[in-house]
């Protein structure tokens, strides 16, 4: 289809620069997806909803799914902000990285980085966490309780009592190591039965850990390595995912695609 693919190449790339670091307001994507259905449908730029033919849920989803493949923007707003957040833990040539990486904790994004663009690219974290795999250095990039690490599930996963009692979740690995998981600071005075059980298998793990002078390293199914990432095959599986779902609008702070991902990613053997 002509105006299909005059969509995709056209009138989509007006945006995905900007939304390859910025989020972009809902209200500014529904203008263009008016404008996207009107010539779709019109070959204009106004349609009437009577010209739809399609319910435009049912249009976005790929040819293979039963659609037009014409883009979700909200969905690939979010995995190109993901790739934002895949640059700036892993490109070592990218002085703008450099430079915030000094600013802030990327275990958590916190520090010196204020509004909005921030805190939407803190709630895209579980998400990034969820599809990649921490082979730990130093310790101070990877999240002691979210990262998955040696191809496990994360700490949070494994000692979910253990989890609840701990009064420092936003730890660092480095930070666990330094100060011991059976510090007073890191746990709350009296622990259930339950949590103690796990602290003692948490112990044992956490003195396996040895730390070195270099950075952590990110790998997953969607790392091609030198900070590149597949933005692209991470919107086919979310698309796949919502569609799957009965086209529930997937927004950026809602992470119903996480328990999916974890479940496929723990299902590969290695990379």
């Amino acid at each position: 289809m002509g105006r299909a693919i005059l969509v995709n190449s056209v009138l989509d790339s007006q945006l995905v620069y900007a939304m390859s670091a910025l989020s972009i307001l809902v209200t500014v994507l529904h203008k263009m997806d008016r404008r996207r259905r009107s010539f779709l449908w019109n070959g204009d730029n106004t349609a009437f909803p009577a010209q739809s033919l399609i319910a435009w849920e049912r249009v976005c989803p790929s040819k293979d799914q039963g659609g037009l493949g014409i883009e979700n923007l909200c969905l690939q707003n979010v995995c190109l902000l993901v790739k934002l957040l895949h640059r700036l833990h892993c490109s070592s040539e990218l002085a703008w990285a450099e430079w915030l990486r000094k600013q802030a904790f990327l275990a958590t994004l916190e520090g010196e980085l204020f509004g909005e663009h921030w805190n939407m690219l803190r709630s895209l974290l579980p998400l990034y966490q969820a599809i990649t795999v921490v082979d730990v250095g130093d310790g101070r990039d990877t999240s002691f309780w979210y990262d998955a690490r040696q191809n496990e599930d994360a700490l949070a996963d494994r000692f979910p009592a253990l989890h609840s009692h701990c009064t420092k979740k936003k730890f660092s690995v480095a930070q666990v190591v330094a100060v011991g998981v059976d510090s007073p600071s890191f746990l709350v005075p009296r622990l259930s039965a339950q949590a103690n059980s796990e602290l003692a298998q948490l112990g044992h793990i956490v003195s396996m850990v040895s730390l070195s002078n270099n950075r952590d390293k990110r790998r997953g199914p969607f790392c091609l390595g030198q900070g590149r990432f597949d933005s692209g095959s991470l919107y086919r599986l979310l698309q796949a995912y919502n569609l799957e779902r009965h086209h529930h609008t997937l927004l950026p702070s809602s992470f119903r695609t996480v328990v999916l991902l974890q479940e496929w990613f723990s299902s590969l053997s290695g990379f």
